[in-house]
Order: structure tokens, then C-alpha cells, then sequence
């Protein structure tokens, strides 16, 4: 055992240092997630959100399954939040998925950083050499997908830091005595579980241990430590088995990606196209893949050697099934990327050829052709993804024309109808629809989303009405005779089209015209946004929401505190949905106070919620709209028309109608009544009042752009 100079432990802070400062740049080169990447960030943060609130029902991506992942997201979360956060958790993530996305992003890279100086740290104390130091740190730079691998958010980068810690492990093994091949067993195991468990495509290492541990007893530990470690991180997904199963096969069974395509294993074509781009993208792992292969052709011949260097030549053998094995699994569903395990173990191959070298061939400058071959490995990656670099500047200038136009001219009060996509865009809410998309129990996030994305929409199938948020079943009629503003972005490869003609279809059936505006245009990336609003001039009258929060003496007030409630109230704290009070109704009080809506004429379109706590009571009471003058008039409207879930406890319950005849005093008085003996809780009352005003029209300013 070596003790290495000051100088060289300073010397291996310098690669954990660049690859810190690399994914500053190349996250900054990128830009924002939601304009370069949302498949599978934005899905993996919101569960990280569900593991950070210790919630794992709510745990809806598991296509990998991922499950180390977003406990781990869910601990970055955590920390970020205790060092920046503003408000309640949900609220801050939902509000600023950016800073948290960037944030996680870096301490990820801070932990490969960690594991590369722990990497140094242990080449040196072995055996004081530097360069062999230097190698295994230089992992992270022999590839294209390592070095840019930072700019993502993925369970990939994961998988690099899994091979970085076993590559740590297999060199204790090798080269220190005290590390016996129990203990690597046992945390090669663990470790195993960890990473296949974070994502399947890890399958094909889970074999080199077998090939390099001496004993059967030691594989048996191996196998017990993986599959225990396996277990335990799978299970707070453990009752989603069966659709992680379906995933699985559907991807074995079909030659698409994700389980789509033609349902064949593998389409012959495809698949060699695959293995020769896998060859052209990666010239510097085939360079050393090829050298390991000579190697062991050199140690086939020469037993002297290949006995004292067993454990080596068993992990290059183990290497090349790995790589065999992964190939076979990547080209028959492509993605560069999916390569990660095998290609972080490069570093460690090419550590191997330069340490048996080295020890066994008689060359005076062998070092200096391995310096000089690391150089120009990490070169050849280098100037591969300089062209691309390049690129994603132009690029981000370009998104950032349309997310200038959003942010000056759309405010929170129009409406954007999204079709959830997994395409990157300029709204962060595409990439927040896509990611909630995949969480459990969607609508349990109603409240927090309600608050900070009111307006947004989304299209859910020509045959279904439209959606806030993908949570909560929205009024089609009421949001076209909103009078607002309801944008759509159309851009290669969405289906703007189809979300225009819906809206087409939805108004002709609500005998209501529609006007439609290209209003921007960014010709770079052929990406429009088409705005479009009714022509009959239909407007929002009267918009309130009385949280049961703003108390004036013996007056409930809405909470913009301009209109007050009328009649008796009891609050209560304990049984809430919204903020700090919910409103109590039972015997004593069966009525909530009534909200006065005025200016009412014959074919006004009413809009009424409630938030109501659930119950198992047969009665659980109603919203009713009756004139404010019963003498004279007898009840108009009662009942919910819809009633949908917004958490485990509470659901909305809305009435919408069109006025058909004048009621007395132009007025009508809107009320929750409650007639049964026990109790029931309500919240977030809210009322919207449309009427088609006269005189008035709205002319087109412009064509429709795709």
C-alpha cells in the first residue's frame, strides 16, 4: 500500500473539477428542459415529487422501473427545498420544475464528480500511480454519450455512477488482498440490484461478477445480495408489477420502440441498420473493444501470463458477453443511449490493457502510447459532438423567439389547450402535462396545480370533453363562451389540426362561431400559435371563488373580497381542502350562504363549483340556483351535473346551465343545501356568469398557419 504526495491528490481533484464545470456548460448550452427535453424529466421529477412527500401510490412511471431514481430525485428535491424552497413543497416544485430539474441535474453531477475522485483516490493509495489514476477518472470523456450525457436528465446517468462505484469494487478485488471475494459479492450484489432495478437495460452486466468471483459459494452471495437488493427497491412499486410485466413484453414482442411497431421480435432490416449505426457513433469504444479482443487472443497463447492475470482476462471475457449481449438488445430498439452500462466500463478495459501491458510486455515507451491513445480516444469523442454543439446554441436562440411571444402576450387568464405530447416545447406546461401524465392518481394534485396553471386544458380524444391539467373533467361550453382568448401551439409533428377542428365541432354544436389567428409565427422552427376565441362576442361577466377565508365580522366575503355572501355560516379548520377554513354544514345550518349573481338574462350560461369532502352519507347535498326572489318565483336550477375526484378525501362537484327564462329581479341566488342529520364540508365555492353581449363582433386578423 502506497501513500501518494500532496501533489498527485491535488492533481486528481482536476478531472472531478472539469466534469462539474462540463455539465454547468452543457446544461446552460441547452437551455431549459422543457425546451430540449421533457421524455422522461418531467415524468421522473413529478415522481421524485411523490417519493419527496413519502406518497409512492402516486408513483405512475415505472417503465423502467426506475424506482432508485425517484427516491433519489425525491431526496434531491428535498434538499433543494430546504435550501431555496418558497411555500408548500407541491406548489414550489409545479411552480419552478426548472430550477429544480437544474438543480437535481447538478447534484447528480456532483455525485459522479465524487465517485471519479474516490475512483483517484484508490488507484493511488494502491499502487501511487497517477496515470492509472487518470485513466479510470478519464471514463467519463472515451465516449460520445458519457461526455454529453450530462445535458439530460435520465436514469442513465445513474446506470454510469452504478459502473463507476463496480468498477471501484473490481479493482479492490483485484488489487488489495483485505478485499476478499465475499465482501465483493455481497456489495457487487447490492449494487447489481440497484442498478437493474433503475433500469432493465443494466441486464446484461449482471454477469460479470459470476465470471470473476473464484467460488460458487461467492456467486450464491452475489445472487442472494442482488435479488434481495432487487426486492427492496422495488417494492413502493411492488403493486404495479403486472403493468411493468405488460411494458416488458410489449417491448420483447414487438420491433418498435416502447412496444410499438409490428408485432415481431426483431425486424431483420432494422436491426442490422442498428449494429452499423451503434459502430459509427462510437469509434472510440470499438477501438478499445478491439484491443481487448487482441489482448485476449494474446493471452490465449500465453498461459503464463493469463494464469497471473486471471481475474483480469475473466472480466474482459465477462466484458465482451456484456457488450455481445447489449448490442443485441439496443439494435433491436435504438437509442445511443441505452449503451451507457457498457460504455462507462471502457475505462476500466482500457485501464486492464494498459496495467497487463505494462507488467508483461517489454516496451520502453509503452506509457507514452497509452497517454498518447487516451488522448486521442477522448479526442476522436470530442470533435464527434463539436458539429452538434453548435447546433444547440442556434437552437436555443430560435425557442426562445416563442417563448419571448408566450411570455409577453399570453397571461394566465387565457386558456392554452395542450395535446399532451412528449415533444419538448416552449411552455413549461407541455412538459409539466407530459410528465403528470405518468404520476398515479393525477387528480389528488388538482388543488396545487388549480392555483398556478388555472387555465390550462388539455385534449383528451375527439369523443371526451376536455380536461384541466388531465385531472378534472372541464366544461367545454363554458370555456368557449368565456369570451377569453384559447391558444394552440402547432409545430412539426403535434396535431394543432386536430385540437382546432375539435373546438370547430364543440362550437357547432353549441351553436357558437369561432375566429381563428395565426398571432405568431417563428419561421425557424415552423412553429406557430393560433389563437382562437368566439365571434358571437360571448364575455365573462362575473368571475368569484370564495375560499370561506375572508371573514368580516359576521360576513363571508369572496376572495377578492368584492362581493359578499349572504346568510349563516359555520367554519371549521379540521376538515379542509383549500387554505385554512372549509365551511360546515348539518341540522342546525343545512344551507351555505347564498352568492346574489345579478344582470341575469334569458340564454346567460351559469358555472358553479364546490369542492365537497366525501362521505359515505346516501345525502351528501346539492348545488342549487334559484331566483333570489322565491315568492315570486319558484326553484330554476338544482342539482350537480358532474362530480369528479380532486384528492383522496375531496371531489368537485359543478353545475353548469343556460338560463331560459328571466327570473324575477334579474337575479339569482346560488347556494349548497344540505338536508340529511350528519355532516357535510365544502370549499372553494366558485361562480361564473357568460352572456352574449349585443352590437358587438370579432373579425379574424389572419390565416391559419401549420
Amino acid at each position: 500500500m502506497f501513500r501518494e504526495p500532496n501533489y498527485k491528490k491535488k492533481l486528481i481533484l482536476i478531472i472531478p473539477a472539469i466534469v462539474v464545470l462540463w455539465s454547468l456548460y452543457i446544461n446552460h448550452l441547452s437551455g431549459p428542459f422543457s425546451l430540449s427535453h421533457i421524455d422522461p424529466e418531467f415524468p421522473y421529477l413529478l415522481n421524485g415529487l411523490n417519493c419527496a412527500i413519502l406518497d409512492f401510490d402516486r408513483i405512475g412511471h415505472i417503465d423502467h422501473p426506475g424506482t432508485p431514481f425517484q427516491l433519489l430525485t425525491g431526496f434531491f428535491i428535498r434538499i433543494i427545498y430546504w435550501a431555496a424552497g418558497k411555500g408548500p413543497i407541491v406548489e414550489d416544485v409545479i411552480s419552478r420544475p426548472e430550477m429544480y430539474l437544474a438543480w437535481s441535474s447538478f447534484l447528480l453531477s456532483v455525485l459522479t464528480a465524487g465517485i471519479i475522485l474516490w475512483l483517484g483516490k484508490i488507484v493511488l493509495r494502491q499502487n501511487n500511480n497517477l496515470f492509472g489514476a487518470v485513466i479510470l477518472q478519464s471514463s467519463v470523456f472515451l465516449n460520445i454519450v458519457l461526455i454529453d450525457i450530462p445535458s439530460r436528465y435520465i436514469p442513465d446517468r445513474m446506470l454510469m455512477i452504478y459502473v463507476l462505484i463496480f468498477v471501484g469494487l473490481c479493482f479492490k478485488y483485484f488489487y488489495q488482498d483485505e478485499f476478499k471475494g465475499k465482501k465483493f459479492a455481497i456489495q457487487s450484489g447490492i449494487l447489481m440490484g440497484i442498478a437493474f432495478v433503475t433500469k432493465f437495460n443494466f441486464l446484461p452486466l449482471l454477469i460479470i461478477p459470476f465470471f470473476i468471483v473464484d467460488k460458487m459459494k461467492e456467486r450464491l452471495i452475489y445472487f442472494v445480495s442482488f435479488l434481495l437488493s432487487a426486492v427492496i427497491f422495488f417494492l413502493p412499486v411492488y403493486d404495479k408489477f403486472s403493468y411493468y410485466r405488460r411494458f416488458i413484453t410489449g417491448i420483447l414482442m414487438h420491433d418498435g420502440l416502447y412496444g410499438q411497431g409490428t408485432n415481431q421480435v426483431i425486424n431483420i432490416k432494422s436491426f442490422l441498420h442498428n449494429i452499423s449505426l451503434i459502430f459509427e457513433y462510437n469509434t472510440s469504444f470499438f477501438i478499445i473493444l478491439l484491443a481487448a479482443f487482441v489482448l485476449l487472443i494474446i493471452l490465449a497463447f500465453k498461459p503464463s501470463i493469463r494464469n497471473k492475470q486471471k481475474k483480469e482476462f475473466l472480466f474482459i471475457i465477462a466484458f465482451m458477453f456484456a457488450t455481445a449481449i447489449s448490442i443485441v438488445m439496443v439494435a433491436k430498439h435504438f437509442k445511443n443511449y441505452y449503451l451507457t452500462p457498457v460504455f462507462s466500463l471502457t475505462g476500466f478495459i482500457f485501464y486492464i490493457l494498459w496495467r497487463i501491458s505494462r507488467s508483461n510486455f517489454a516496451f520502453r515507451y509503452i506509457k507514452h502510447v497509452f497517454v498518447l491513445l487516451l488522448l486521442i480516444l477522448v479526442i476522436l469523442s470530442i470533435v464527434r459532438l463539436y458539429p452538434g454543439y453548435s447546433y444547440r446554441v442556434q437552437r436555443y436562440h430560435e425557442n426562445n423567439l416563442t417563448v419571448s411571444y408566450i411570455k409577453r402576450n399570453i397571461s394566465s387568464t387565457d386558456y392554452f389547450f395542450i395535446e399532451p405530447s412528449w415533444m419538448s416545447g416552449p411552455m413549461i406546461t407541455n412538459g409539466l402535462v407530459y410528465g403528470v401524465t405518468y404520476v398515479g392518481y393525477k387528480h389528488y394534485y388538482y388543488n396545487d396545480y388549480e392555483k398556478i396553471y388555472p387555465n390550462i386544458i388539455t385534449w383528451e380524444g375527439k369523443d371526451n370533453p376536455m380536461k384541466y391539467f388531465r385531472m378534472v373533467d372541464a366544461d367545454n361550453e363554458a370555456i368557449l363562451k368565456s369570451g377569453k382568448n384559447i391558444y394552440v401551439l402547432s409545430t412539426p409533428g403535434r396535431n394543432a389540426i386536430k385540437l382546432i377542428n375539435y373546438l370547430d365541432n364543440c362550437a357547432l354544436n353549441m351553436g357558437i362561431s369561432l375566429s381563428k389567428d395565426t398571432v405568431f409565427t417563428n419561421s425557424n422552427k415552423k412553429e406557430y400559435i393560433i389563437r382562437i376565441r368566439n365571434k358571437d362576442n360571448w364575455k365573462t361577466i362575473n368571475e368569484s371563488r370564495c375560499g370561506f377565508e375572508k371573514i368580516q365580522g359576521n360576513t363571508l366575503s369572496t376572495d377578492n373580497e368584492k362581493t359578499s355572501l349572504i346568510g349563516k355560516f359555520n367554519l371549521t379548520g379540521k376538515e379542509v381542502c383549500n387554505g385554512s377554513n372549509a365551511l360546515k354544514l348539518d341540522s342546525t345550518i343545512p344551507v351555505s350562504p347564498k352568492y346574489i349573481i345579478n344582470n341575469i338574462s334569458v340564454g346567460d350560461y351559469i358555472e358553479v363549483t364546490v369542492k365537497r369532502r366525501k362521505n359515505n352519507n346516501p345525502k351528501k347535498g346539492m348545488l342549487v340556483l334559484c331566483s333570489s326572489a322565491p315568492v315570486y318565483d319558484s326553484t330554476i336550477f338544482t342539482e350537480s351535473s358532474s362530480v369528479s375526484s380532486v384528492s383522496a378525501k375531496w371531489e368537485i362537484v359543478r353545475l353548469n346551465t343556460e338560463i331560459n327564462f328571466q327570473p324575477a329581479n334579474n337575479t339569482l341566488s346560488c347556494f349548497f343545501r344540505y338536508s340529511g342529520d350528519e355532516v357535510v364540508f365544502i370549499d372553494d365555492f366558485t361562480f361564473k356568469h357568460f352572456k352574449l353581449m349585443p352590437n358587438q363582433s370579432i373579425h379574424p386578423c389572419g390565416k391559419i398557419s401549420e
